[in-house]
């Protein structure tokens, strides 16, 4: 997954502001906050996985 559609410096991070999609953006870059936008994980409490796959 390219957080920056494949270039950092491209012009359209000069025209969106994506510190609008955090809560807590304070401090934060426009280039920061795109990537963690991007990568955010929620908090889980249970991850379940399956396989058949019984080496796994």
């Amino acid at each position: 997954m390219s957080s920056f559609g494949g270039s950092a410096s491209a012009p359209v991070w000069d025209r969106i502001d994506p510190r609008v999609f955090l809560r807590d953006s304070a401090g934060l870059s426009r280039v920061q906050a795109a990537f963690l936008a991007a990568h955010h994980l929620p908090e889980v409490d249970v991850l379940a996985v399956g396989t058949d796959e019984p080496a796994h």
